[in-house]
């Protein structure tokens, strides 16, 4: 493997963004690295796409354990200036899954709403808990609604980023263990490196011809 110094990598961290983005997405990946112990460790990712389907690697977070996630992901929100939210975990329940994905491929937000109020009527007693989160959430969970039904594929689930975490544990897995803080950080530069040269080729459909007339303005945008 390529060596590389510690300063290309914060320099690479700390470079200057796009100022647009279509849609942002932020989740973690785990894997084992050696501090005082060897311990599984999440390794936070943040994916945009641009407005042409074109997708970049924004930049990548260690934390040390589970417990460190809130203060993480506000140190990213904070850099992306806005404030996301996230599809909680639902029980391990097949049922419950398949009614909740069935609310994320409804036609419109109105005829979410309405699978949300059968998934109430039908789980309200069991899981009250799952109901008053999505609730509480539900503009923010289904704000991709807003966005032409030709890309809403693309933004509902985090399949972008599993393609890309199994993708990146594919070239880790030859390691097993990552070393210290700052060799991890020098090995996860050249495999996102890497990674995003391959994601800059390619296109996810419908973006380029959606925004190309600039006529949604749903764009993050970085002050």
């Amino acid at each position: 493997m390529v060596k590389v110094g510690s300063k290309e990598v914060e320099k690479r961290k700390n470079r200057p963004l796009d100022e647009k983005y279509a849609v942002i997405f932020l989740n973690a990946m785990y894997f084992s690295l050696r501090r005082r112990r060897i311990s599984k460790e999440p390794i936070y990712v943040a994916l945009g796409v641009k407005e042409d389907g074109r997708r970049e690697i924004l930049g990548w977070w260690l934390g040390e354990s589970e417990e460190e996630s809130a203060s993480i992901w506000d140190e990213v929100f904070d850099a992306c200036n806005k404030i996301y939210t996230f599809e909680s975990k639902v029980c391990n329940r097949a049922k419950v899954a398949f009614m909740l994905r069935g609310i994320y491929r409804e036609e419109s937000k109105e005829r979410a709403r309405e699978a949300l109020e059968e998934f109430k009527k039908k789980y309200q007693r069991i899981y009250p808990k799952v109901v008053r989160l999505w609730e509480e959430n539900f503009d923010d969970l289904l704000c991709f609604y807003e966005f032409p039904f030709e890309i809403r594929r693309f933004i509902y689930t985090t399949n972008q980023l599993k393609r890309l975490f199994g993708e990146a544990k594919r070239r880790l897995k030859v390691m097993k263990i990552l070393p210290d803080e700052e060799n991890a950080e020098k090995i996860l530069f050249l495999i996102f490196f890497e990674l995003n040269e391959k994601l800059s080729k390619r296109k996810l459909l419908g973006f380029e011809f959606i925004f190309f007339d600039n006529t949604l303005d749903l764009l993050f945008r970085r002050v």
